[in-house]
């Protein structure tokens, strides 16, 4: 009956484990997603190795195996492994959070992190935590460098970007200049074009004039042959008609001479234009490409300095992490240091406890060789009691007996009478010389 109620018991008990083992990493499967990506498995599976919840297979196969090509699968692969080591892989995972991912650590258990370390201390002691921790500072260390050396060559290209990035804005600068040039240059042919349409105009009104007065003149010219003719002989030319011809003639050369100086504008103004349009194209060309260059510098800028951001808030968290790491060791190597000061005092305590029982041991056979050397005088003394003359002196035997019984009470007093057989004297008794006579004198 009884076998059965501790069999039952300890069903309920296993019963109750699980189900607190299955309430514990529904905590942590509620926050999976979130976990699975932010967390690092190669960060986690030295320390979870350290405490022996995973073996070499199981961190070969979470980190290397091809069929988890993303952290985030590996991280959730390696979550699978320790749900199936039980408690021990529950507790080794909240400590490996604790000492790389406090903030996970204070989400899911609403506790600030103490980083005790407690499975390594049970599971390979003091040194092997110590080994722990100053293989976790090396790597710490080995990264920072990284980080440093990377945050130089960052700055190195990035102070030669900005370098790069002057000299195009001071090239855009000139581009600018060149524009407003060219934007001066379009303003004074838009002003040439309106001039050249007006100098049309005049030209046209002129040339009208021109056709005009060719043919009054034609018809002058007509009209005075007509006169020559209608009179016999030679006529001649009234002076009004002359003249008139003479300034028909004289407008008609001004005519000829503006349409040359005209033209002659007109063809240097289409060069310029031409000019102007070209050199206004190669200019826009070149401020496009520069402005493209200057938003592709503008971009890789911009891209280098959040890569910096990165870099700087990396080394900042490597930082955080070194330094707690030293503070573990730190505690780790007082609480290492206290342990051995309390071992001392405990080796002392069990030399002083080891010297008091050799003292009572000593003390105790001398007080059985003292018992044994009353009993054997008692005998004797019983032998001898048939002599007659011994009744006078048994009185006095028994008084030193009895002195002798208040000295065993007291073995302090007796060491100036008293030697084991290892070479400590006998004891003396008083009545010992009388009682010798007797036995001597008996028949």
């Amino acid at each position: 009956m009884a076998a059965l109620e501790n069999t039952s018991l300890q069903a309920c008990n296993l019963s109750e484990q699980e189900e607190e083992e299955d309430a514990l990493w529904e905590k942590i499967e509620s926050a999976r997603h979130q976990l699975t990506r932010s967390l690092n498995p190669a960060k986690l599976t030295p320390y979870l190795r350290q405490c022996r919840v995973i073996d070499e297979q199981d961190e070969e196969e979470v980190l290397n195996s091809c069929r988890f090509p993303c952290k985030s699968n590996q991280t959730g692969y390696l979550m699978d492994i320790l749900r199936r080591r039980g408690k021990r892989g529950y507790e080794a995972f909240l400590e490996s959070l604790e000492f790389y991912y406090p903030e996970h650590y204070t989400r899911l258990t609403g506790r600030e992190p103490a980083q005790r370390c407690s499975m390594i201390l049970d599971e390979e002691g003091p040194e092997g935590l110590m080994q722990f921790l100053l293989v976790e500072v090396k790597k710490m260390r080995a990264q920072r460098k990284e980080h440093l050396l990377k945050e130089h060559q960052l700055q190195a290209k990035n102070q030669t970007l900005e370098q790069e990035q002057a000299r195009l804005e001071q090239r855009l600068q000139e581009l600018l200049k060149v524009q407003e040039r060219c934007q001066r240059l379009r303003e004074e042919w838009d002003s040439n074009s309106v001039e050249l349409l007006r100098l049309k105009d005049e030209n046209y009104m002129m040339a009208m004039r021109y056709a005009q007065l060719c043919e009054e003149k034609n018809m002058a010219v007509l009209r005075s042959r007509d006169l020559q003719l209608a009179t016999p002989g030679e006529v001649p030319v009234p002076g009004s008609e002359q003249i008139l011809l003479d300034i028909l003639e004289h407008d008609w050369k001004e005519a000829q001479d503006d349409r040359q100086d005209l033209c002659q504008k007109l063809n240097s103004l289409q060069s310029e234009l031409q000019w102007a349009e070209e050199l206004r194209d190669k200019y826009l060309q070149e401020v496009e490409d520069l402005q493209l260059k200057y938003r592709t510098l503008q971009k890789d800028c911009d891209l280098y300095k959040h890569r910096m951001n990165t870099v700087l808030l990396q080394l900042e968290e490597i930082e955080k992490e070194r330094d707690q790491a030293i503070q573990s060791r730190d505690g780790v190597q007082l609480q290492y240091s206290q342990s051995l000061i309390e071992k001392d005092q405990y080796r002392k305590r069990v030399r002083a406890l080891e010297e008091e029982r050799d003292e009572l041991l000593s003390k105790l056979s001398r007080v059985e060789g003292l018992n044994s050397t009353l009993e054997a005088q008692l005998q004797r003394c019983r032998g001898n009691r048939s002599l007659g003359k011994m009744c006078s002196s048994s009185y006095s035997l028994c008084s030193n007996l009895s002195s002798t019984w208040s000295l065993v009470d007291k073995p302090s007093d007796l060491t100036s009478g008293l030697t084991d057989p290892l070479g400590v004297s006998a004891i003396v008794f008083p009545g010992d010389s009388a009682i010798q006579s007797m036995v001597s004198a008996a028949p």
